[in-house]
């Protein structure tokens, strides 16, 4: 996560829930911060 300081963060708790299996709604606004913390063309496309 060269140069995404945030999203390298958010992506460090993203796999701590999924090593823990502590899938949820939390879980789910994660990858929401996540993906808004990416810049584009890495933010996903899929919206």
């Amino acid at each position: 996560m060269y140069g995404f300081k945030e999203a390298k963060v958010l992506a460090l708790e993203v796999e701590g829930y999924f090593d823990r299996g502590a899938l949820g709604p939390h879980l789910a606004l994660l990858i929401d911060q996540l993906d808004a913390a990416l810049a584009p063309p890495y933010r996903s496309r899929f919206r």
